[in-house]
Order: C-alpha cells, then sequence, then structure tokens
C-alpha cells in the first residue's frame, strides 16, 4: 500500500492495513503522511491512536502532545496525554493536561474526574469533592464518574451523600 498524498486517504489505508493485521505497514504509511503534511493533525492523531492501540504509550504521548499543539480547542487529546502522563508518573504533567482541558471546557468530566482524584491525593478534599461535582454535572448518568463522586464524599466525611451517590454509581 503506497502511502497516498491525501491524508485522508493515508489514515483509511492504514485502518484497512491493520484490519489485515499489517501493524508496521500502517505506522509506515501514518508516519509517511505526518512527514509529508507537518501542519495537520488528523495523521498524527491516527498515528498516536495507533501506537496507543499497540501499547507504545510513549509514542502515543509524543504524537498526541503534536496534536494539541497544533489544534485550537484540543479537550480529548489534553485529557488523552493527561491520563498517560498519570500512568507514567508525571502527576504535574497530568494535572497541567487535565486544567489545561478543564480551561478549554468546563465540562470535560473525564478531566474534572481524573483532577478529583489527584486533588484528594493531595490531601485536598474541599477541591477533590468540588472536581467531583463538576464531573457529574458534565457526565450525570457514567457510574465512573459517580463512583469518584461517591469516593470524594466518602473522604471528607460526607456519609450519607457518599451511599447515596455510591447506591446510584
Amino acid at each position: 500500500s503506497a502511502a497516498p498524498d491525501d491524508v485522508q486517504l493515508a489514515v483509511l489505508s492504514a485502518r484497512l492495513d491493520l484490519a489485515e493485521r499489517k501493524t508496521q505497514a500502517a505506522v509506515q504509511t501514518l508516519q509517511d503522511a505526518v512527514r509529508r503534511t507537518p501542519g495537520d493533525s488528523d495523521a498524527a492523531e491516527a498515528l498516536a491512536d495507533l501506537y496507543l492501540a499497540t501499547g507504545n504509550r510513549a509514542a502515543a504521548l509524543k504524537y498526541y502532545e503534536q496534536v494539541a499543539a497544533r489544534r485550537g480547542r484540543p479537550v480529548g487529546t489534553l485529557i488523552a496525554i493527561g491520563i498517560l502522563k498519570q500512568e507514567a508518573g508525571d502527576v504535574t504533567g497530568a494535572r497541567l493536561a487535565y486544567e489545561r482541558a478543564l480551561a478549554l471546557d468546563r465540562t470535560a468530566a473525564v478531566a474534572a474526574n481524573n483532577l478529583a482524584w489527584l486533588d484528594a491525593a493531595n490531601g485536598d478534599l474541599a477541591r477533590a469533592v468540588e472536581r467531583a461535582e463538576r464531573a457529574a454535572a458534565g457526565a450525570p448518568e457514567a457510574a465512573q464518574v459517580l463512583d469518584t463522586l461517591g469516593w470524594m464524599y466518602h473522604l471528607a466525611g460526607r456519609r450519607d451523600q457518599a451511599i447515596r451517590t455510591l447506591t446510584i454509581a
């Protein structure tokens, strides 16, 4: 599969290669597309997604950071960066990515949810509850978000609210 000039065709070609379990061909196609179109974020995002799916978290992070630098409102990409940094033990980097996502979208439930856990780990339970409540407002049906809110209530000593919220979760 020769690398096409059009980025969307490159992404499609890479997906076809993946469907045929030709992972290296998919990587090569997307790497070529990224090199040919350095200002376009679609190929970089597809390459980041591919690296993430194949377990190469460091490479995924590198390309997600490129996408975040190119897009105007990269909320989802910033959340992915935060998760990868948090998994790697870079709590400061994770916090910055999540806070940036929330600055762009105050309803970014995953960012608020993950920040709640980071705040709780730092002992800032009031802020953890506030973030968890914000996450629940943004995703009121999400069991994981309600679970976080229930645990933040529990940690803050708000037993009745914790029980109610965890029961709903």
